[in-house]
C-alpha cells in the first residue's frame, strides 16, 4: 500500500511541477482536492518510502528539488516581478548553485531527518531561529499587555508593510521618529488555507514534533491583529493578505476561528511585541499620530490646514505693517 501511494504521490507532484496535468486525466477540482489531501496529517506517508522511490526515478537531488517546487506551488504564492535583483538571483541560482549542488542552496527543508511531507512544508514556511531570536526573561514577556487590532495600530501611527520573504517568521517592527512600521510576510488566503493551517497546528501538537510551536504562534499573532473586516482591509491594502477566499469578514472569521484555544510560544515575536508596547507608552508619539490621523487623513484636509496657516501668516504680516508703517 505504501509503495503504491508513494508512486502516486511522486507522479502527481511531477505532473504538477512539469505542467503535465493533462496526462493525469483529472479534473481541476480533483487536482485541488488531491493537492490539499497530501498535506493532511492523517495522510502522511513516511518520507523514507519516498526517498527510496526517488532513488529509482531521479538523479541526485532532483526529486527533492521537485518536492520543494511543488510545495511552493501549493502555497499559491503569486508570481514575483522580474526586477533586476530577481534576475541577478536567478543567475546566481542557475550558474553558481548548480556547481555547488542543490543541497547547499535551495533544499533547506531537507536539513536533518524529515518524517513526512507536512514537516517539510512546515520547514519551508518558518525559520525557528528568526522566530525566537533570543531567550527573554519573564519580565520582558510581561510587557505584552493586550491585543490590539490593525485598525487600532494604524490610529496610533503604526503602519504596515509586506515583507519580501514569504516566511511566517519574517515579522519585524521598526520604530521611527513619530511612527512605527510593522513588517509582516504576505500570505495567500483561499479555500485551502484553513485546512493547511489546521493540519500544521495539529502536527505541532504531536509528541514527536518540534516544540517551538511556530505555526501556532503565527496564527495567534495574526489573530491579535485581525478582529473585524476593517483589519483585513488594512492588511490587504498593504499586500500582506491576498484574499482569494471571499469577503474580508470571511478572512477575519477564519483566523478568529482557528486561533480559538491555541497556546502560542511565549518567546515568539518578543522583540516585535515589546516594540509595539514601547510605542504605546510614548505619549508624544501617540498624540502626534492621533493628530495626524484625525486631521490629515486626506490631501484635502492638508490643503485646508496649509491654507489656514497661510491666511494666518498673511494676517499677522498685515497687522504688523498696519501698526508699524514702513515710512517710520
Amino acid at each position: 500500500m505504501m509503495f503504491l501511494d508513494g508512486c502516486f504521490i511522486l507522479q502527481f507532484m511531477y505532473c504538477i511541477v512539469k505542467n503535465k496535468r493533462e496526462t493525469m486525466k483529472m479534473k481541476s477540482y480533483d487536482v485541488a482536492f488531491v493537492q490539499r489531501d497530501l498535506f493532511l496529517l492523517e495522510n502522511q506517508l513516511p518520507f523514507l518510502v519516498l526517498e527510496e522511490l526517488m532513488r529509482l526515478s531521479f538523479i541526485k537531488d532532483d526529486g527533492r528539488a521537485m518536492i520543494i517546487e511543488f510545495i511552493k506551488q501549493a502555497r499559491a504564492t503569486p508570481p514575483e516581478e522580474d526586477s533586476r535583483i530577481e534576475v541577478a538571483k536567478k543567475f546566481v541560482r542557475k550558474y553558481i548553485w548548480a556547481k555547488q549542488g542543490p543541497s547547499k542552496g535551495k533544499l533547506r527543508g531537507f536539513e536533518g531527518h524529515r518524517m513526512h511531507l507536512l514537516e517539510i512544508f512546515r520547514t519551508e514556511i518558518v525559520r525557528v531561529q528568526a522566530l525566537i531570536d533570543c531567550k527573554c526573561s519573564q519580565s520582558s514577556r510581561a510587557d505584552w499587555f493586550s491585543y490590539r487590532s490593525a485598525k487600532e495600530l494604524k490610529t496610533v501611527g503604526i503602519h504596515f508593510r509586506a515583507g519580501k520573504i514569504r516566511c511566517f517568521s519574517d515579522v519585524k517592527f521598526k520604530s521611527k521618529l513619530f511612527s512605527g512600521q510593522l513588517t509582516l510576510p504576505p500570505i495567500t488566503v483561499d479555500d485551502s488555507t484553513k485546512s493547511m493551517l489546521l493540519n500544521l497546528v495539529a502536527y505541532e501538537t504531536c509528541p514527536d514534533a518540534p516544540e517551538d510551536f511556530s505555526i501556532t504562534s503565527y496564527i495567534c499573532f495574526m489573530d491579535s491583529l485581525i478582529d473585524q473586516a476593517e483589519d483585513v482591509m488594512e492588511l490587504r491594502s498593504k499586500g500582506i493578505l491576498l484574499n482569494f477566499l471571499g469577503s474580508d469578514q470571511q478572512v477575519a472569521d477564519l483566523f478568529n476561528e482557528i486561533a480559538n484555544d491555541l497556546v502560542p510560544n511565549p518567546n515568539a515575536y518578543v522583540d516585535v511585541k515589546n516594540g509595539i508596547e514601547n510605542h504605546y507608552k510614548n505619549t508624544i508619539k501617540i498624540w502626534i499620530a492621533e493628530w495626524l490621523h484625525n486631521h490629515f487623513t486626506s490631501p484635502w484636509t492638508f490643503l485646508a490646514f496649509f491654507g489656514a496657516i497661510l491666511a494666518l501668516a498673511l494676517s499677522i504680516i498685515q497687522t504688523y505693517y498696519t501698526a508699524f508703517p514702513s515710512g517710520n
